[in-house]
């Protein structure tokens, strides 16, 4: 009898044990499963990549909101916004400089990047920052914007947008056209001219830049010349045809420093497309009959 006592105890006390320590295989797979989804959250909570990313994006968001700033009072005080020189900075302080008394101007987080600054004219501008991450809609320019446009957000006047921005290049007598984008962007694109003798072409927008057959295109020349602005026109090349010779209308004029500063414009109706050429001709003249022969290369 104690014999059997004794093996009857042991069997309780193992059952005992294995209702209070013991772990089925599903019960232990269900938390091994719970853990290694609790560590992947972790994980991506605490990534030093995807956080440092985090970081710099709210630092660009920070940095324009005080720019645009420090850009508004500069207008109060002086009745025109501050110009933009060919490095797309504030012409009298780049960035990372001491502007006067209105900033310390930033630098872009990241040594490989800059922000970029446009206002050809002081009547409006424009700045642009490209973040890592999802651009908050306060920034976003729903897609590429920018100088070249490498840039995904930024900030405008109220009078201004965000665009694709590329330098007309200088005419020359054998002129190098420079490399067009590797695909059209959307929307509104702006290109400026870079010649440094009158009459010369400032700026031409494309709204949009890239159109459909039976779509209508706006282009719009600012043009500066030291005398008054007789003619602009402007033809398109596609592919192998030729569109007819298009004649701007003079919407503003102004004088300042004795040069006029005037805008032409005129909507486009497309009957053709393309898929390898697609440039544009546009052509100034004063009334003293010299004139500005501008190729804008698109694609």
């Amino acid at each position: 009898m104690v014999v059997n006592h004794f093996y009857n105890n042991q069997n309780m006390c193992s059952k005992r044990n294995t209702l209070n320590f013991g772990f089925t295989t599903i019960e232990i797979i269900v938390v091994i499963g719970i853990l290694g989804v609790l560590i992947s959250l972790v994980i991506i909570a605490v990534n030093p990549v995807i956080q440092l990313r985090r970081t710099r994006d709210l630092q660009r968001a920070s940095d324009l909101k005080a720019v645009q700033t420090a850009i508004e009072a500069y207008r109060v005080a002086n009745n025109i916004y501050p110009l933009s020189n060919d490095n797309f900075e504030i012409s009298t302080a780049p960035w990372g400089s001491n502007w006067s008394t209105y900033m310390q101007l930033p630098s872009e987080p990241l040594k490989n990047q800059k922000y970029a600054y446009v206002s050809q004219f002081g009547t409006e501008y424009q700045l642009y920052a490209k973040f890592e991450n999802l651009v908050p809609n306060e920034f976003s320019c729903n897609g590429k914007c920018g100088p070249l446009g490498v840039y995904n957000a930024g900030l405008a006047s109220a009078n201004s947008s965000l665009a694709s921005i590329y330098l007309i290049p200088t005419p020359t007598p054998s002129p190098t056209p420079t490399p067009p984008p590797a695909e059209l962007i959307q929307g509104k694109v702006s290109y400026f001219g870079s010649s440094i003798t009158y009459p010369k072409v400032i700026q031409v927008d494309f709204d949009p830049l890239d159109v459909g057959v039976g779509q209508t295109q706006l282009v719009t020349a600012k043009v500066w010349s030291e005398h008054p602005i007789a003619q602009v026109t402007a033809y398109i090349v596609l592919d192998n045809s030729i569109t007819e010779t298009f004649t701007l209308t003079q919407t503003s004029s102004t004088i300042s420093n004795q040069i006029y500063r005037d805008t032409w414009a005129v909507s486009i109706p497309h009957t053709d497309t393309h898929d390898t050429i697609y440039t544009v001709h546009l052509t100034a003249t004063d009334s003293e009959e010299q004139e500005i022969a501008s190729e804008i290369v698109i694609r």
